[in-house]
């Protein structure tokens, strides 16, 4: 299961005949060059096929093996009237070669059935579900409220889809230009340029680069993982249900290895104390050489992990995982509404991959209700309620264990700390007793004339327990484990309250199914803000 690129495609219908041919040359430059920049990604070209620009653009798609797949204004029958004879037959062609055509459902009010209503909805719906717009356009501004290509261009750019308004990420809005004029109209400049315009530099770039980043690890990851649900499923449902199992099992496998690395730099921080208090108190340069063996392997676990992005991985591969499921949920239950749309800003700004993502898997005919409201409350509410008891009781296992141990290493401290007190001031002599370690000198490379005493095993075991104890502070400490305790008693008094408005008749289902979906992803935003703080570091 690989997330596709998207590629929008809006253009004039009345493009100049000699122009075809560079126009062309430059359609395939660009879409043959984002097919190299991700390799691993899936292009499908979103295009609705209109006379003009749209048809030349398909017809590249389908010669360059790019899947189509067409959202129709309004029926085809009603849509082909629209067309002259040439068209109509290229129109047809295209369609039967076409991955998917659909016709477009509204997503503004109030309703018209005029031609131009249409052509503006499916206009929308292109440039909403595109990662990138190629644009074929003149480059003279469009009025917002109408339907055409200067329209569909500005409100890209903008990244206000909607009349009641959308706000967009600042790295949301890409557009590919092909500079087009229209018949009649003279060139600017007398050349076809391409300009890309984008809001801020690289966004297409880190966009692409994260998208075909995921697909390269969903490869490691086996169909069929942690299903959420045993019934045949087909279109959305089911690239959706497909694309949460690779997503889950990537950011499982990546929480484990960061899980690894953390706990490897804290024990080599343990190690490096008693390495230099072994070097310290007894003067044996064969700690002083494990010291610095111990700093190059911190050194190499830190780059190492640094390098194959293990926590930010881990991190926005369950942010993907999480609104996959709740995106799921909703299809279930043939709501149309994409969960992304209300994501907040910060969730928009720094995941935009992971909203193009979920909503590249929207493309084509809107789910249909497959489950009722008692199935999916089951499937969702009261698995997800279990769900977060039992994470609530193991996390609170954990701190309490943390706790234990903090107490034990005071403990612990506290006894060593009277004990030398004791030593020192009432049996000064037992602090100056010489360990034997003659056996041992050649060995460990100690000092010449170099002794150990009861004074320095003390010091040693000191800094020991400091040491562990401050193991402990920095893996329990990234564990977050106190907030994620707030984290589940939070969600599980959610699910609690919800339950019981199944039973309120005056309440819709499909309201509460929405309301709790947008729950679920501010929640989910909130989690990966406070966890990107606990990156791997070499503090220690």
């Amino acid at each position: 299961m690989n997330i596709p690129m998207i590629i929008g495609v809006t253009g004039h219908r009345n493009i100049r005949r000699e122009d075809n041919e560079i126009l062309k040359e430059l359609v395939i430059q660009q879409l043959t060059q984002l097919q190299s920049v991700c390799p691993d990604t899936p292009l499908i070209m979103l295009n609705s096929l209109a006379e003009g620009a749209d048809q030349l653009c398909a017809e590249i798609a389908l010669n360059l093996n790019i899947p189509l797949v067409v959202p129709l204004p309004f029926s085809l029958n009603h849509y082909r009237k629209d067309f002259s004879e040439e068209a109509l037959s290229e129109l047809n062609r295209q369609c039967s070669l076409a991955k998917e055509i659909f016709v477009v459902q509204p997503s503004e009010s109030p309703m018209e059935t005029t031609n131009d209503y249409g052509y503006r909805q499916a206009g929308l719906y292109i440039v909403k579900h595109c990662h990138v717009l190629l644009a074929l356009w003149d480059g003279k501004p469009g009025d917002l409220s109408g339907c055409g290509t200067a329209t569909f261009a500005n409100m890209m750019l903008r990244g206000s889809f909607l009349k009641h308004g959308h706000i967009a990420s600042v790295n949301d809005s890409t557009i590919i230009h092909i500079i087009t004029p229209r018949q009649n109209e003279p060139l600017p400049n007398n050349e076809l340029t391409v300009k890309i315009i984008e809001p801020q530099k690289d966004a297409l770039k880190e966009l692409l680069s994260a998208t075909n980043e995921f697909n390269i690890d969903s490869k490691n990851t086996s169909n069929g993982t942690y299903p959420l649900i045993e019934i045949p499923l087909n279109g959305v449902s089911e690239r959706l249900h497909t694309a949460y199992q690779h997503s889950d099992q990537s950011s499982n496998t990546y929480q484990k290895r960061y899980l690894k690395a953390m706990r490897q730099l804290s024990w080599c921080g343990v190690f490096l104390v008693i390495s230099f208090l072994l070097y310290d108190e007894a003067e044996s340069n064969i700690f002083l050489i494990m010291y610095g063996f111990l700093i190059l392997l911190s050194l190499m676990i830190y780059l190492k992990s640094k390098k194959d992005q293990v926590h930010i991985k881990y991190l926005e591969y369950r942010a993907l995982a999480e609104t996959l499921r709740v995106q799921f949920y909703l299809s279930l239950f043939g709501i149309q509404e994409n969960i992304t749309d209300h994501f907040t800003w910060t969730q928009k700004k720094s995941n935009t991959w992971i909203r193009k993502a979920v909503t590249s898997l929207l493309i084509g005919e809107p789910p249909k209700r497959v489950l009722t409201a008692q199935e999916l409350k089951s499937l969702w509410i009261d698995d997800q309620l279990s769900y977060h008891k039992k994470a609530l009781i193991k996390n609170q296992q954990r701190a309490r264990l943390n706790q234990r141990m903090t107490k034990l290493m005071l403990f612990y401290s506290i006894t060593l700390f009277v004990l030398i007190l004791i030593i020192e001031f009432l049996f000064p002599a037992i602090a100056t007793i010489v360990i034997p370690i003659d056996p041992l000198h050649r060995i460990l490379l100690f000092h010449p004339e170099q002794d150990i005493i009861i004074r320095g095993i003390l010091k040693i075991i000191l800094g020991t327990i400091s040491a562990i104890t401050l193991f402990l502070s920095n893996y329990y400490g990234k564990l977050s484990l106190n907030r994620k305790i707030s984290d589940h008693q939070k969600m599980i008094d959610q699910y609690q309250k919800i339950q019981p408005l199944f039973t309120d008749n005056q309440q819709s289902t499909e309201s509460l199914f929405i309301a709790l979906a947008k729950e679920e992803i501010l929640e989910n935003g909130s989690w990966l803000s406070y966890c990107k703080d606990n990156e791997l570091t070499v503090n220690l």
